[in-house]
């Protein structure tokens, strides 16, 4: 038998390829539309009816495993 030969990708294989976005303390958030979870029903709520006021934003994406 004889071995493969297989190289482990490296930091350097992933150079061109862009990082995926992510957002740091004072990023302007974009706009969006979303299904949440409120007052025990699910709601469509949009990030621009809550301008001008503090918001946290939290998700646990495609889970709902209690956090």
């Amino acid at each position: 038998m004889t071995e493969k030969n297989t190289k482990l990708p490296t930091v350097a294989d992933y150079n061109d390829h862009p990082l995926p976005f992510c957002a740091s303390r004072g990023d302007i958030a974009p706009l969006f539309t979303a299904e949440a979870y409120v007052n025990n029903e699910i709601q469509t709520i949009q990030l621009e009816d809550a301008r001008d006021s503090w918001v946290v934003l939290f998700f646990y994406a495609s889970d709902f495993t209690f956090v």
